[in-house]
């Protein structure tokens, strides 16, 4: 019994899916019965017709008498030598590929009884000029027309056929509906208005539509795809309708003439990259419901300067407003729970920020080259992974075991000179020889504050060491300017002033390297942390910074320059009331005018620098830490001290 029965199974799948011939107007058709109806068939080896088949033909209703209802997958795949195509009304379906690559096909008609044409159905058919899509079609898959390279217009009979712009668009002219019809070609159609029909606006839809300036999505769409709209960049605005509930990865990406977008509150994910290089968008409120901002999603936004997050919110994803250099303020909510890897970097306007408590994670550099910075508040424990690659190079880690209201300073002093800046000061100077003994120098300093101290030195031999230090110090008769001796100039303005070098100078003063050295407010770039005071302990100001060469170099230099009276150098020797605080690497020689560098410094002999750094703290009205202080601000603030480069912590402790 259960053989007769496999052999019954067997008969009737030969019954209903064998393939079968029939020769129709001359031409051999492949067929296969389904149900009763006539699927137009390829088999393994051959399309549905003779490869060699040309010119025009049409489609028979009835093959083997059974009425013919689809077009299969592939049935005419790469019939190339096809010239036109008519189809039967018996037909309500198109398949998959049906069409593709019938290079010569320069016409279809296809008749209203169709519903669905497949993905890729006319993919290829670079010959094809014009289709008509009845209004019975409801569903037109992905690639159908894609390169249709020759394909102008194309006309619906109904907008009922538009329940699509499923289709997708990745290489071949977009398909959309304008005002006078439905055009490939968006280098010529300015305006899209989309029938209310359409639920989704699909991937790669409007890809490339340099032209588009306006487009108008209906109320009856809910998903704009991917790629939807990218690199659309004569686009200016756009309204989604409050039925959208997503915008897609990359939808608007590099929309870059986009001034404004109305996200509605439906929305609830803003996709990947989806705002990114929109260069011209000024602000972007982001409604209550959308639950995270997509990676880059706002990247390179760089006319934005605000942005309101939502409380719905829960991430900040990668990158996520990275680069958005006029950005001056944010609120992030708390809802936000995680804010990404580089999330903020090089929102170099951003001045401040506040961390709700509900944050437990920051990625590394969220905020690295946010220059303006000033202040970071922390309102509940500082998460793990905030650290210096989560900032600039100057900023460290913060307090994480006290609680609310805690506030980490970014000073703004920099430092500078024409061979290195510090932070925010850059400085460019100029310097020529108008007489064999005089020296005419320009110089600019470009900083963030309206003014600056600024101080002239020169160096013998173009050599940058104290052994070859010269001080400047004539007054210039015959500028507008004295020459600087650390007063406040103008930033961001050239000044010119000329040395007159005194009538006893002995060296080539062509030789001499002129150099500018800028202190923005104190003699160290300071990073500062505020502890409030609790049960044991007074408040505290802390400063903790990891020192280069050059920026110990500077403020000793400015120090000396200064005319400081406890310090001393000679032969390659820094002495601060007769101790030794630097020394060069050969001390040994003794021979102060082959020292050209600061290296000696960082000897193995650690208490010069230690030393050092006091004096220049002391300078600045800070209490080196030691003992029990030292401790306490180790405990709470996580410090860690280097044991190989100069790293110092000083205090201010707030009096009772």
């Amino acid at each position: 019994m259960k053989k007769f029965l496999f052999t019954l199974c067997l008969l009737m799948a030969y019954v209903t899916l064998h393939a079968d011939t029939a020769v129709v107007d001359g031409i051999t058709w492949t067929y296969q019965v389904s149900n009763g109806k006539a699927q137009i068939y390829k088999n393994a080896s051959s399309p549905a017709i003779p490869s060699n088949t040309s010119g025009a033909i049409t489609i028979p209703d009835k093959l083997g008498g059974y009425s013919v209802t689809s077009i299969g997958r592939s049935a005419f795949y790469n019939c190339s030598s096809l010239t036109s195509v008519t189809i039967p009304s018996s037909v309500t379906s198109i398949g998959y590929d049906a069409f593709r690559d019938c290079s010569s096909l320069t016409s279809v008609t296809i008749p209203s009884s169709v519903t669905s044409i497949g993905g890729s159905a006319f993919r290829d058919c670079s010959s094809l000029t014009s289709v008509t899509i009845p209004s019975s079609v409801t569903t037109i898959g992905d690639y159908a027309f894609e390169g249709c390279s020759s394909l102008t217009s194309v006309h619906i009979s109904d907008v009922g056929a538009w329940c699509l712009i499923n289709f997708e668009n990745r290489r071949s002219n977009p398909l959309y509906y304008a005002k006078d019809g439905l055009y490939l070609n968006g280098e010529k159609i300015t305006t899209a208005v989309i029938p209310e029909v359409v639920t989704t606006i699909g991937n790669w839809a409007f890809l490339g539509c340099s032209s588009l300036t306006s487009v108008t999505i209906p109320s009856s769409v809910t998903t704009i795809g991917d790629y939807a709209f990218e690199g659309c960049s004569s686009l200016t605005s756009v309204t989604i309708p409050s039925s959208v509930t997503t915008i897609g990865d990359y939808a608007f990406r590099d929309c870059s003439s986009l001034t404004s977008v109305t996200i509605p509150s439906s929305v609830t994910t803003i996709g990947d990259y989806a705002f990114e290089g929109c260069s011209s968008l000024t602000s972007v409120t982001i409604p209550k419901g959308v639950t995270s901002i997509g990676r880059s999603a706002f990247y390179n936004c760089s006319s934005l300067t605000s942005v309101t997050i939502p409380s719905s919110v829960t991430s900040i994803g990668y990158e996520a407003f990275r680069g958005c250099s006029r950005l001056t303020s944010v609120t992030i909510p708390s809802s936000v729970t995680s804010i990404g890897y580089e999330a903020f970097r090089g929102c170099s306007r951003l001045t401040s920020v506040t961390i709700p408590s509900s944050v437990t994670s920051i990625g590394s550099q969220a905020f690295y080259g946010c220059y303006d910075l000033q202040w970071v508040q922390f309102l509940g424990d500082v998460p793990e992974g905030y650290g210096s690659s989560s900032l600039s190079e100057k900023q460290t880690l913060f307090p994480r075991e006290y609680g609310a209201n805690w506030e980490k300073l970014f000073s703004a002093s920099s430092r500078g000179t024409v061979a290195e800046a510090y932070s925010t000061a850059m400085v460019s100077v100029t310097a020529e020889m108008t007489t064999p003994t005089t020296m005419k120098v320009t110089y600019t300093v470009t900083s963030n504050k309206e003014t600056v101290k600024v101080r002239a030195v020169a160096f013998k031999d173009g050599v940058r060491s104290f052994a070859n230090l010269v001080p400047v110090k004539t007054a210039a008769e015959d500028s507008p300017e004295a020459i600087p001796n650390g007063s406040a100039v103008t930033a961001n303005v050239a000044h010119t002033f000329v040395w007159n070098v005194p009538s006893d100078w002995e060296e080539d003063l062509a030789k001499v390297a002129m150099e500018i050295l800028v202190q923005g407010g104190e003699l160290l770039p300071q990073e500062l942390i505020t502890i409030p005071a609790t049960n044991t302990h007074k408040a505290m100001t802390i400063t903790r910074n990891t020192l280069s060469t050059s920026q110990t170099f500077n403020a000793l230099l400015w120090c000396v320059v200064e005319g400081d009276a406890a310090l001393t150098v000679s032969n390659g020797v820094v002495k601060v009331n007769g101790q030794t605080v630097a020394i060069r690497q050969d001390v040994a020689t003794h021979d102060g005018q082959k020292w050209i560098s600061f290296e000696g410094l960082y000897t193995s002999v650690t208490w010069y620098s230690t030393a050092l750094l006091n004096y220049l703290y002391g300078r600045m009205g800070y209490k080196v830490l030691t003992g029990a202080d030292l401790t306490y601000a180790e405990a709470v603030t996580r410090l860690v001290l280097s044991t190989s480069g100069l790293t110092q912590v000083a205090v201010k402790i707030e009096e009772e």
